[in-house]
């Protein structure tokens, strides 16, 4: 298949090389140049240093993409971020995303923060489920390799996410789009763009977004998975009181409706078992069925929580359940900002003001199965507020500063849903009884209030004509207040929890991150830059059935060497990073000693190494044929690293603690060893009028797991995935259609593997093959 999928990329190549022969002589329009990856992305400008610069001139590692090419590749959200993105792989629990980069892999302990964060027009979105929002008329998105603690703070251990919307502009214009395709998608887009004055201008987006399951259910066809049913809209207000002062107000709303992902992963696959001795064990195959097998003597899996019937159904396709329970997802986000700007001279000052209300609902199958056993989910409510304040000095005696203050306060409330439907009979639910419809003794909901502040600094300074002396600093202090309540016992059937467990426990979090380096231009079109950089995960607590625990900050300090080649003619660009990252103090199981006995406790105790190199290049063949690759090689390993076993044996005794997993050595979950994404991108005239955007992209990726223990189930071989796109526009530039196709040939991609109760296996994949075709429109 992959020789295959090479073979039609080459292909393909050579027939738009052919085809963009005629107009190598002709005249070449902007909005021609700009449909090329190359020169779009040599015109935007980006802001990751809070002052705008060029992505060749900036000394970062950082990836931007324009317009043009989010659309071309139709990219809808952040899990199509990936192949385009030199290092980045996406996880997905549920809906909550997990980035990885750079070996900061994204684990979930309950509500903790995200290891990578996404910041939409420059708002940080505090809970993982919100980078599932659309990307929807959008200006551009930068990618930041971390850590970046100096200038972003909190929880930017891998790196950070950047998103900015359209702006607002000084035109009049509508925008329609339709896009019908597979699985009964139904995709409408509209934008309206009015300048009122010639201060003020007013831009209103909306999208509508619709299919089918790609998680088909053949026991209930109403209860499929993976399907969607968003509605989002953005309005902003842009007014110029003048020419020094401006203000942007803008407000946003996505609602989702579906039946979601499933709580965690969707699909359960069975035991994994030890033939020998009948116990489940991580390092051996799945059965075929949960609980009593043929394979073993006696009683297969049935430890544990949870229910493991063995006649419980696993179909061999990893796109179909058999579920009984109808599942949800419901999402409310409503987001305000509030941006204003000062600028005299090489003075700036820029003032941003946030505030977003987040709530996140989920119901699944807890037994995954047709029977009437359980069902679970979670409610989560966070209401954020953000302001910061950036000064600006852009040029003063070789001098560039940036100083600022950060605030950020978060009440987030956490409840997880575990419900009993029927009474259990051997592990099976007996529907011959009356329903219990009883939620067990232990749930609990949990808040948690965070505050935090920060101030930061950020130098450039010329040392020489050519080189600069880059410093960065940034002091944060993060205080958590958390409390719990539990279930009332007397009335099980009700979700009150008006019992309290505990209240008022608080904790303290100071953290400094620093950054220093140098910046050399040898020529206009070379840079080289050289960095050493620390970063942070915040601290929290660990609500987990009542435990009232935390755990300190999580560190990351990195050495960065990279370089940046713009050829003299602008065909040829080369970037090159390389990074050694290390993290320490990483949630993992530690060894506690109490009176002279040990027990484990999940705390501050792992620690984990990542090198690696990455590349960036994209070739102008032709002026109307660019080529392009995105690759990393990393080795990013365990070093000290225990977790515990969830399943029977497989482990070792460490400290006279049984049945635990030392990963040291190990690769580190969602860190393949080798990816690479080739692009080819066309743009020439088409024999029946206007023009013509095809392009293709070839992914490839070396084998990984999708959790930290080495269990047989989550390893995800070496694959490859292939995308091709199109796309027709009028020389008005008014009309266009365009078709794609994604993950030709249906690659089965893990993103998601666990233990779940009763020792069974559980696991979720990438969206399988999808095509569609999009009709727009611009008045």
């Amino acid at each position: 298949m992959l020789v295959r999928s090479a073979k039609m990329l080459a292909r393909l190549v050579v027939l738009m090389a052919i085809a963009s022969r005629p107009a190598l002589g002709g005249e070449i329009d902007v909005d021609d140049l700009l449909a090329l990856p190359l020169e779009e992305v040599l015109n935007l400008r980006i802001t990751p240093r809070k002052v705008e610069e060029s992505v060749q001139n900036s000394s970062l590692s950082v990836t931007a993409i324009g317009p043009h090419q989010l659309d071309l590749f139709q990219l809808d959200d952040i899990q199509d971020l990936g192949p385009h993105i030199p290092g980045l792989v996406l996880g997905l629990s549920g809906y909550d995303q997990r980035p990885s980069m750079r070996g900061a892999r994204s684990r979930q302990i309950n509500h903790n923060d995200v290891s990578t964060p996404i910041y939409i027009d420059g708002i940080y979105r505090p809970r993982h489920a919100q980078a599932s929002l659309p990307f929807f008329d959008l200006a551009q998105i930068e990618v930041l390799r971390g850590p970046q603690g100096t200038l972003y703070g909190r929880n930017s251990f891998g790196g950070a996410i950047n998103v900015f919307s359209h702006p607002a502009e000084k035109i009049s214009e509508v925008k329609t789009s339709i896009r019908m395709g597979s699985y009964q998608r139904q995709r409408y887009t509209l934008i309206v763009n009015q300048a009122l004055s010639e201060t003020v201008q007013v831009r209103a987006s909306l999208l509508s977004d619709q299919h089918t399951p790609y998680v088909e259910n053949n026991y209930n066809s109403s209860a499929g998975y993976k399907d969607k049913d968003s509605l989002y809209g953005r309005a902003k207000l842009a007014w110029q009181l003048n020419s020094k002062l401006d203000f942007e107000l803008q407000v946003s709303q996505w609602n989702e409706a579906s039946n979601g992902n499933g709580a965690y992963g969707y699909r359960l696959i069975g035991t994994p078992l030890n033939p020998s001795t009948g116990l489940s064990n991580g390092s051996f195959p799945v059965a075929p069925r949960i609980g009593t097998d043929t394979s073993c003597s006696g009683t297969c899996g049935r430890f544990g929580a949870g229910a493991d019937d063995a006649a419980t159904p696993v179909p061999e396709d990893v796109f179909t359940v058999s579920n009984n329970l109808v599942p949800r997802q419901e999402i409310t986000e409503q987001a305000f900002l509030l941006k204003s700007q000062y600028q005299t001279g090489d003075l700036q000052v820029r003032l941003l003001l946030g505030q977003v209300e987040f709530d996140d609902r989920r119901r699944a199958d807890s037994d995954f199965s047709p029977y009437e056993s359980f069902e679970e989910g979670y409610r989560l409510i966070s209401s954020s507020q953000s302001a910061e304040l950036q000064i600006i000095l852009k040029s003063w005696n070789g001098l560039s500063l940036v100083i600022g203050s950060y605030l950020f306060q978060e009440d987030l409330d956490y409840t997880f849903i575990f419900k009993n439907l029927y009474p259990q009979v051997d592990n099976r639910a007996d529907t011959n009884q009356t329903p219990l419809n009883e939620y067990p003794s232990w749930l609990d909901t949990n808040r948690v209030e965070t505050s935090s502040q920060a101030y930061f600094t950020h130098i450039k300074q010329a040392l020489t004509e050519k080189l600069h002396l880059i410093l960065g600093a940034r002091h944060t202090e993060d205080s958590r207040r958390w409390s719990a309540r539990g279930i009332n016992p007397n009335d099980l059937t009700k979700l009150d929890f008006d019992i309290p467990l505990f209240d008022g426990r608080s904790k303290t979090f100071s953290n400094f991150s620093y950054k220093g380096g140098l910046d050399i231009t040898i020529s206009p079109n070379l840079l080289f830059y050289g960095f050493y950089s620390t970063g942070f995960l915040a601290g929290n607590t660990n609500l987990r059935f009542s435990a009232p625990t935390s755990y300190d900050s999580q560190k990351a300090k990195s050495i960065e060497l990279g370089s940046k080649f713009l050829s003299s003619r602008r065909n040829l660009r080369l970037n090159l990073s390389l990074y050694e990252n290390q993290f320490e103090d990483l949630l993992a199981t530690g060894i506690d000693d109490l009176d002279g006995v040990a027990f484990t406790v999940e705390k501050n105790a792992g620690s984990i190494k990542a090198q690696g190199l990455e590349v960036e290049l994209d070739y102008h063949l032709t002026p109307r044929l660019s080529l392009g690759f995105r690759g990393e090689w990393a080795r990013t390993t365990y070093q000290d690293f225990i977790v515990g076993n969830g399943f029977e044996e497989g482990g070792e005794t460490i400290n006279g603690q049984d049945n635990l997993l030392r990963l040291d050595g190990l690769q580190v979950a969602f860190s393949p060893s080798r990816t690479a994404t080739i692009l080819a991108t066309g743009h020439f005239d088409a024999p029946w009028g206007g023009k013509l955007s095809p392009a293709v992209l070839l992914y490839l990726s070396s084998e990984y797991r999708v959790t930290d223990e080495d269990y047989l189930f989550a390893k995800q071989a070496a694959y490859h995935t292939t995308e091709v796109n199109g796309r027709w526009t009028s020389l008005n530039h008014r009309f266009s259609i365009s078709v794609f196709v994604k993950n030709l040939g249906n690659a089965e991609v893990l993103n998601y593997g666990n233990r779940f109760g009763g020792n069974v296996a559980g696991t979720g994949y990438q969206d399988p093959q999808t095509w569609g075709v999009e009709l727009s429109a611009k008045y």
